[in-house]
């Protein structure tokens, strides 16, 4: 990979890290800036009833005594809109609460647990072909032969080790 490609993949990661919570990892729209200036989602912070979680009475990054508010607070429509700017964005399934960022949209949709998916009917009628369709298929089939790029693989390191995080969270 070329210095400059390598420069810019480091800068993307670094700029994602500025802006996901530090506990889960995760890009999130509801994120909560403590008088430190430092930030976390609020799954992170504060439980099912709104209260601050006791491991985060103190923030995780500086341990600043009572930097975050005891109850969860509103987040301005302002804050969610300079988030979705920034490129953070929710899964569009219906019952999926996922948010990430823009780029990594289009893989979690394929994956999602809660996509709809058409099924298949056994009446095809494979002698009819229509040349979009076709193009579609070849399209598919470079896309899949061609091997993952180092971002690809990045995301998948990222997603695991997202999945590692909630899970010892719990």
């Amino acid at each position: 990979m070329s210095s400059l490609a390598e420069s810019i993949l480091e800068t993307q990661n670094n700029y994602e890290q500025r802006f996901n919570c530090a506990v889960c990892l995760c890009p999130k729209l509801h994120m909560v800036y403590g008088h430190c200036q430092h930030n976390f989602c609020v799954d992170c912070l504060y439980d099912a009833g709104g209260n601050i979680r006791t491991s985060m009475i103190k923030c995780p990054t500086c341990q600043m005594d009572r930097a975050f508010p005891k109850t969860r607070p509103d987040i301005p429509d302002d804050n969610l809109e300079m988030m979705r700017c920034l490129g953070i964005q929710s899964c569009e399934n219906k019952g999926c609460d996922v948010e990430l960022w823009q780029w990594e949209l289009e893989d979690h949709v394929r994956s999602c647990p809660n996509r709809v998916t058409t099924p298949k009917t056994p009446y095809s009628r494979p002698h009819i072909k229509s040349e979009s369709s076709t193009s579609t298929k070849k399209a598919k089939k470079e896309s899949v032969a061609s091997p993952p790029t180092t971002r690809q693989s990045g995301n998948v390191v990222l997603r695991r080790l997202r999945s590692f995080r909630r899970s010892s969270l719990l």
